[in-house]
């Protein structure tokens, strides 16, 4: 899990109604957050096919009364970066 921090976007932040992060996960699962406009954004990002742990982890927010929106379900294919350094 990363925290990528809470957003400083000025007077335009009351306006964000949504917020997303997309990364390049080498292996298994990867889970973005984000603090924006009073509210928190997870990114479930994985690349793996089987939504066996996307579907686990919501179980786990029903488990423990956390109320939740998926927003969409989406194939990213971010650009492969090779690292120089």
């Amino acid at each position: 899990m990363s925290y990528v921090g809470k957003a400083n976007f000025g007077d335009a932040e009351k306006y964000i109604t949504d917020f997303v992060t997309i990364a390049n996960v080498r292996i298994g699962v990867l889970i973005e957050l984000a603090a924006v406009n009073n509210k928190f954004y997870l990114d479930f990002i994985q690349n793996i096919e089987s939504e066996e742990y996307f579907n686990s982890f919501i179980q786990e927010l029903k488990n423990i009364n956390i109320n939740y929106e998926i927003k969409e379900k989406t194939e990213v294919n971010p650009a492969k970066i090779k690292r120089v350094i």
